[in-house]
C-alpha cells in the first residue's frame, strides 16, 4: 500500500459478495443499502496470502489431521 491508495473518511459498498464501490464517503451518497456498519476508526485492507508455503509438507495434507500436532511429528519424523 503507498499513501495514494488510502482513502480517508471512505466508504465501502458490497453487493452479492462482490464490492461495488470504494471510495470517498461523500461519493457514496447515491448508494442504497440495508445495512450501514460504523466502521470509524478501522481499517478495511485486501486479504493477506500466505506466500510462506513449504511445499513438500502439501504431499502430507490430509495426513492424521485428527492427531495433535505434536503426536504427529514426532510419529512421522520419530522424536
Amino acid at each position: 500500500m503507498t499513501d495514494k491508495s488510502f482513502i480517508e473518511e471512505g466508504a465501502l459498498a458490497v453487493k452479492d459478495g462482490k464490492i461495488t464501490f470504494i471510495g470517498k464517503s461523500a461519493s457514496a451518497t447515491h448508494i442504497q443499502s440495508e445495512i450501514k456498519l460504523n466502521a470509524k476508526g478501522k481499517v478495511a485492507m485486501p486479504s493477506l496470502v500466505n506466500c510462506h508455503t513449504h511445499v513438500p509438507m502439501t504431499l502430507f495434507r490430509g495426513i492424521a489431521e485428527d492427531k495433535p500436532l505434536n503426536n504427529w511429528l514426532k510419529r512421522l519424523f520419530g522424536h
